[in-house]
């Protein structure tokens, strides 16, 4: 390991501090251009990947028919979606429990770090998420979340439409 890094922590932290800073200069590069483009983040929950339609087309029939030939579920507007937008094909999460894993996708952060090691528990209420960051920095964006959450919104980080 590299001296100046005395711990692997240390050397952690500098690699978050430089994708924290760039995504700030990312941040403020689009300031100067027009409108911020709009982000939309549909996030599922409790189903196998081979539920969407658009994850099923990626497959040979065996694996993506895993419970019987012919049983699958249309989902042709997340499909749509996928097509015309983002669909992500290699991932992975910090838990498979839903709370800790979404409060570590909206702070960049593991759970022990964000407070929400459970379900049911809360983030900590000084958990910063990329919802606050592009709120906080005037770029004209408002930040809002519906349906099933499970971290908090006490943070104001975030509010109901």
């Amino acid at each position: 390991m590299n001296l100046f890094f005395h711990t692997k922590s240390n050397l952690q932290n500098f690699i978050l501090s430089c994708s924290v800073l760039l995504l700030i200069i990312r941040i403020d590069v689009t300031a100067n251009d027009e409108a911020p483009p709009n982000v939309l983040i549909i996030m599922t929950d409790e189903h196998n990947l081979r539920t969407l339609g658009c994850y099923r087309d990626l497959m040979v029939q065996s694996q993506a028919e895993i419970w019987g030939e012919g049983i699958t579920v249309a989902t042709p507007n997340l499909d749509s979606l996928a097509k015309d937008g983002a669909l992500f094909s290699n991932y992975l999460t910090v838990s498979p429990v839903c709370t800790p894993s979404r409060g570590s996708f909206m702070t960049g952060t593991y759970p022990s770090k964000h407070g929400a090691i459970h379900n049911q528990v809360p983030m900590n209420d000084d958990a910063i998420t990329f919802a606050q960051i592009l709120k906080d920095k005037k770029l004209g964006y408002s930040t809002s979340y519906m349906g099933k959450v499970s971290t908090t919104a006490s943070q104001g980080i975030m509010r109901f439409v």
